[in-house]
């Protein structure tokens, strides 16, 4: 693998695009992963379906659509880890 365009992370490939993480969760989905000064978003696209917007993927061409995205600051991930391990 080029080391300059990813990873290999049991068996996931991560690419590091625009200052954000591209997982391809091996299933026709990307997770996408900003990471910024005040928080993280996740963002998941797959295939493109019918009744969704699609846009065109620059590097394959391929048709996708936005299946949904998460987001929190820094301070509520912390409140929800410290919540999950009490």
């Amino acid at each position: 693998m080029n080391e300059a365009t990813g990873t290999v992370v049991e068996g996931t490939v991560i690419e590091v695009r625009n200052d954000k993480y591209v997982f391809d969760l091996d299933d026709g989905r990307n997770l996408i992963v900003n990471i910024t000064a005040e928080g993280v978003i996740m963002d998941v696209w797959g295939p493109h379906t019918a009744g969704t917007e699609a846009w065109t993927d620059n590097e394959t061409g391929i048709d996708v659509s936005h299946l949904g995205t998460v987001g929190m600051m820094f301070d509520e991930w912390a409140d929800w880890v410290n919540g999950v391990s009490s």
